[in-house]
C-alpha cells in the first residue's frame, strides 16, 4: 500500500490552548501528526496533547518559543483536540492525516531537533 497525504487543518489563537480539528476525510487507522507551538512572554511551558497523542520531537529556543510533534492513528473518535501551554500567549498548529501507513509502533523513525531560522526557500536539517 502506499502511503498518501489525506488532508490538513490548522488553528491559531491567542491563550493557552488551541483546537485542531480532525482534518476532512480522515478515517479510521489514518495516521495524524500534529505540529503544535506555543509563544510566551516570558518563561517556557512545552505545549501538552490530549489523550491518545504521542509526542515525537521537540524544540525550543529556550525563552519564548516551543514546538511539539505529536501523532495519532485515528479511530472512532471526536472531531477536534485540545492541545495546551500553562504560560502561552498565543498558540497554533495543524494536524496532518495520512493512509497507508502500516507501522504499529511509532510512524517516525528520524527527525532532527536541530533549530533553524531561515528566511529563504531552503531548509536544512542535520545528518
Amino acid at each position: 500500500m502506499t502511503i498518501a497525504f489525506r488532508a490538513a487543518t490548522y488553528n491559531n489563537s491567542a491563550t493557552t490552548s488551541v483546537s485542531l480539528n480532525k482534518p476532512t476525510g480522515t478515517v479510521d487507522n489514518d495516521v495524524m501528526l500534529a505540529m503544535v507551538y506555543a509563544y510566551m512572554s516570558s518563561g517556557v511551558s512545552k505545549p501538552a496533547a490530549p489523550a491518545g497523542w504521542t509526542e515525537l520531537c521537540y524544540n525550543t529556543n529556550g525563552s519564548s518559543i516551543y514546538d511539539v510533534v505529536f501523532w495519532k492513528r485515528a479511530s472512532s473518535e471526536g472531531a477536534s483536540y485540545s492541545f495546551t501551554s500553562a504560560s502561552a500567549t498565543e498558540m497554533g498548529g495543524e494536524i496532518l492525516s495520512y493512509s497507508g501507513v502500516t507501522v504499529v509502533v511509532d510512524p517516525v523513525d528520524v527527525y532532527s531537533n536541530t533549530a533553524y531560522i531561515t528566511n529563504n526557500t531552503t531548509l536544512r536539517a542535520a545528518g
